[in-house]
């Protein structure tokens, strides 16, 4: 009678040698991501868009908030405090930051290396924009930092939307055909 089995029954395995579930390690790797993506998705705080109408009504049927105003007894004055603005704060207010304004207008990239190109498209409004290598070597751009712009289209001043920006690139060092 011969016993197969591995380890022999006589020889007790120390815990943590012990197999209980015989599953591959790539299977457990899998399992253990999925459950650590479900933890983070039921933790997350609801969003904005993702309010229930419900809450959204109850707020807007509860009492007025109260101000400070009504806060302060009559006999009492309120301090006053004036801010004065400088002309620089109040024009080119851009929400994305960056010194252009939001307004979606193709700006001049030409000669700029690729990263500082692609935050001033992004500071007109225009978060998504293409490279392609000028080459013709199709290489692709993962450090922006290294290629310069050397063609753009749309031409400068032209209205853009999203995608719409192609910026043609060559590496740091290479010819930019009299561009730069």
């Amino acid at each position: 009678m011969s016993n197969n089995s591995f380890p022999p029954p006589s020889v007790k395995l120390k815990w943590y040698k012990r197999k209980i579930f015989k599953l591959p390690v790539w299977l457990w790797m899998v399992g253990t991501f999925l459950v650590i993506g479900l933890i983070g998705e039921a933790t997350k705080a609801p969003s904005e868009e993702t309010k229930a109408p419900s809450e959204e009504i109850a707020v807007a049927d509860s009492a007025p908030p109260t101000t400070v105003a009504d806060t302060v007894p009559p006999t009492t004055v309120a301090p006053q405090t004036t801010v004065s603005s400088s002309p620089e704060t109040t024009t080119n207010l851009n929400p994305l930051g960056g010194n252009s304004p939001e307004d979606f207008l193709m700006p001049n990239v030409l000669c700029m290396n690729l990263q500082e190109a692609q935050d001033e498209i992004q500071d007109h409004g225009i978060f998504f924009s293409r490279s392609q290598d000028a080459s013709g070597q199709d290489r692709f751009q993962i450090n922006d930092s290294n290629w310069i712009v050397v063609d753009q289209s749309p031409s400068v001043g032209t209205r853009i939307g999203e995608g719409d920006a192609m910026l043609s690139v060559v590496k740091i060092g290479e010819s930019t055909g009299g561009v730069c």
